[in-house]
């Protein structure tokens, strides 16, 4: 009777695969950790220079309020020599607290009803002042340019204009041509405006600020 063989064969094999795949994964795993650390650094980054940003703004802000505080007390003060109120400068800044308080007042009370930035309006009326208006007057000039500018639709570098124009014809009291020009350039024809609003020329108007029959 024939013999029966049984052969017994074992496999021996390594596993390559699951190294390289958890080297794989961990990688994965270290990349994910350094982007998140990255975003997180970027995002405190960006909210740092948020913060920053908004802490350089704020001292700009309070730094340009300051110098224009300190600009409105000197035309105030001066305001207050010129009317005999004060005998000099310095004894007119010991006075100008309560005055300057109702001006800017008076000036964010403007800011509530114009589209202009407040740093407009203060330059507006500084310019007034500075060419020899009354405060009262600066005042009520700057509501009339800045309710021209806005109905011209101009920015703020064209207000500009049309405040230092308007200034200057109220310090030489008269209307140069120089100045009708320049209003034209920003879309103001005041020779038009005198014909349609006063029905005289711009000749007759200027004889008129000359007789002190009419004031801008």
């Amino acid at each position: 009777m024939p013999q029966t063989y049984q052969v017994n064969i074992t496999v021996t094999g390594q596993d390559h695969a699951s190294k390289p795949l958890g080297n794989v994964s961990g990688a994965l795993n270290t990349l994910a950790g350094v982007a998140g650390g990255v975003l997180l650094a970027n995002g405190l980054s960006s909210a740092a220079d948020m913060v920053l940003t908004a802490g350089k703004n704020a001292v700009s802000a309070a730094s340009d309020m300051q110098r224009f505080n300190i600009s409105l007390d000197t035309l105030a003060a001066r305001e207050l020599v010129a009317s005999g109120a004060a005998d000099n400068i310095g004894q007119a800044l010991q006075q100008v607290g309560p005055i300057t308080d109702e001006l800017t007042v008076k000036l964010r009370e403007l800011g509530l009803t114009s589209p202009f930035s407040f740093e407009t309006i203060q330059s507006t009326f500084r310019l007034q002042m500075a060419f020899g208006q009354t405060s009262d007057q600066s005042i009520k000039l700057t509501g009339a340019i800045l309710d021209t500018a806005s109905a011209l639709g101009l920015g703020a570098e064209e207000t500009d204009r049309l405040a230092y124009n308007f200034a200057q014809i109220n310090s030489v009291g008269k209307i140069m041509g120089t100045d009708l020009r320049q209003l034209r350039m920003v879309g103001l024809d005041l020779a038009a405006v005198f014909k349609d609003q006063l029905g005289m020329s711009v000749e007759e108007v200027n004889a008129a600020l000359e007789s002190g029959a009419l004031t801008m």
